[in-house]
């Protein structure tokens, strides 16, 4: 709990910038064993659905869920953390498989492209690129659904191809940025530009610049302009930054920023800096993969750094506050009020660690 009792002590005004860097990756080491020793069924080299559940072997099976715990995990072998080892990972590729049914691909295309995702951060953690050969299977899967229905996109899941939506196409972005950037595919380059423009283009207010959630959800062609979700601006600031650093096309980034901006807006309280939203479920998710894009646009963006470190670094310290407070370094549904429930899913306690492990990466020297 050292690492908890530094963070409490720093005063409100000191930011994320001049805080050391250890600080906040000794949190995020803390965060990570918590969420080993709560969430990760060792006998089956998977992560249970509830904290502390005896649960059936694979019961309640969450694809997209296992995905971001991949991630986390290869945050951790990354940074050169020892909670998590490259064996780790390779012992929960071989259990994924075979949990689902002896291969990658999923009826959703948008938890294919997160689970995408966590295979290219495996392949730069252990700068293994077997790791990225299973995310381009993938990505050819997700790639090949796209329709010129509504103007393009891909699709939400295979059984409803007429809903495209931000969830599905933001992904899909990334992949393909991160692949050019690798192979230098001139293909993955063309698709991930064309699924970008096609986002920008559809699901974008022209206004304010917030993304919506999708088009033909219902099937009568509307666009969900309600549904204003954490996530959606999140992964869609990844997609942008992704092909900015492939291309270094300023417009990209300017369109990263231009969400950036809206979402730093809408999520975060002025008064306190803090991100409001709470709950478990699916929903636990989405706060986390907003901060963890917002971490990586203050990395790029002199513009929006100093905000966005700010902030971040109020909500840390905020989270913090909760995991101390609980005792045993779970980590709670909601950071700007309240304890720490005793009960809490494995999509809420990722969220908190994404925050910890954004907060390491940004803070750390270049």
């Amino acid at each position: 709990m050292a690492a908890m009792a530094v963070l409490l002590a720093l005063p409100p005004e000191v930011g994320a910038a001049e805080q050391p860097a250890a600080t906040w990756t000794v949190a995020a080491e803390h965060a990570e064993a918590a969420l080993k020793r709560h969430y990760w069924l060792p006998a089956i080299h998977l992560f249970r659905n509830r904290a502390d559940r005896d649960e059936e072997p694979g019961k309640g099976f969450n694809y997209w869920w296992q995905a971001h715990a991949l991630l986390c995990m290869a945050e951790t072998v990354r940074r050169g953390g020892t909670t998590w080892s490259a064996g780790d990972l390779g012992a929960f590729r071989d259990a994924l498989v075979k949990q689902n049914g002896g291969h990658w691909t999923n009826d959703y295309f948008d938890d294919e492209g997160w689970m995408a995702i966590a295979l290219l951060q495996c392949a730069d953690a252990t700068r293994d690129a077997a790791w990225r050969t299973l995310a381009r299977g993938l990505w050819d899967d997700i790639r090949a659904s796209w329709t010129d229905q509504f103007g393009g996109g891909i699709p939400w899941r295979k059984t409803q191809r007429d809903y495209k939506n931000a969830p599905a196409n933001g992904p899909a972005i990334v992949i393909g940025a991160t692949l050019y950037r690798a192979d230098h595919q001139q293909g993955d380059l063309g698709d991930a530009r064309r699924i970008c423009d096609w986002l920008l283009k559809t699901l974008q207010d022209p206004q304010g610049g917030l993304i919506w959630d999708g088009v033909n959800r219902t099937g009568n062609g509307a666009i969900d302009k309600n549904w204003r979700f954490s996530y959606c601006q999140g992964i869609a600031i990844g997609g942008c930054l992704e092909l900015y650093l492939a291309t270094r096309t300023p417009s990209y980034l300017s369109a990263a920023e231009r969400i950036g901006t809206v979402a730093l807006d809408t999520f975060f309280t002025p008064a306190t800096g803090l991100c409001p939203e709470g709950g478990n479920g699916d929903g636990g998710l989405f706060k986390g993969i907003l901060v963890q894009n917002l971490a990586a646009l203050a990395q790029v963006s002199m513009r929006l750094a100093p905000r966005i470190r700010q902030l971040l670094e109020a909500n840390g310290r905020r989270l913090a506050q909760l995991q101390g407070d609980h005792g045993d370094g779970l980590l709670p549904s909601t950071w700007s009020n309240g304890a720490a429930p005793m009960d809490l899913e494995l999509s809420a306690d990722l969220s908190g660690v994404m925050l910890l492990e954004a907060l390491s990466r940004i803070a750390a020297p270049r």
